[in-house]
């Protein structure tokens, strides 16, 4: 019976050890989807007022192994994206449900209002963008709409923060005012961000 117990106990300490280990030296491809993949936490969704809010954290390494999988970069550029990396960089994606509509045109009745909502997202939507830890807050120092933003019905948003401690959870929040969903809010735990896989250097682009 003793050695029943010890064994249980072996294995238990074995399977959450297992669980805790991050994965090793990905392939840029697996690196990509391994941070896509919403069960790894890093990214985040939810459904409100008929809109899909998402948002994506993107590490640094993730940066490169889209260059590498792309046109290939070499190992010097892909030290020197590290060294000079200072911002934690994430993707925003805005979704309205049903039909063609976009979220510039979103319950709006004239084009005026579809010009002063692209407008607030041109310029504005920094403004309603946090992310909160449990020493301080923090404003996104940029934050522009993606080249060929609106595919799809979707709008995206790139932005940047300053100073994030991956041994803090980050409580991310966007503040919408213009599609009636109110506080979106997600949270990115630092368990999650302390699992972030290695990346297997490649200078080739990858097939």
């Amino acid at each position: 019976m003793k050695e029943s117990r010890t064994f249980i106990a072996l294995f238990l300490s074995a399977a959450i050890f297992s669980g805790c280990m991050r994965p090793q030296n990905l392939e840029p491809k697996e690196y990509i989807s391994w941070t896509k993949d919403m069960e790894n936490g890093l990214r985040k969704q939810t459904e409100l007022n008929g809109t899909i809010f998402s948002i994506q954290y993107k590490p640094t390494d993730y940066l490169i192994a889209t260059q590498m999988v792309k046109s290939g970069i070499s190992e010097q550029d892909a030290a020197l994206i590290k060294s000079h990396s200072t911002l934690s960089l994430f993707d925003i994606y805005i979704t309205c449900q049903g039909g063609n509509m976009h979220p510039y045109g979103y319950n709006t009745l004239t084009q005026q209002e579809v010009n002063q909502r692209q407008q607030y997202y041109t310029f504005g939507i920094q403004n309603d963008i946090l992310i909160k830890t449990a020493s301080r807050a923090f404003s996104p120092v940029y934050c522009r709409a993606e080249r060929g933003a609106l595919v799809n019905n979707t709008l995206t948003f790139e932005c940047g923060f300053e100073n994030l401690d991956i041994n803090e959870d980050w409580s991310f929040t966007i503040h919408d005012t213009q599609l009636g969903a109110g506080m979106v809010k997600f949270l990115i735990k630092n368990k999650d961000l302390k699992k972030i896989p290695s990346l297997k250097y490649s200078s080739q682009p990858q097939e």
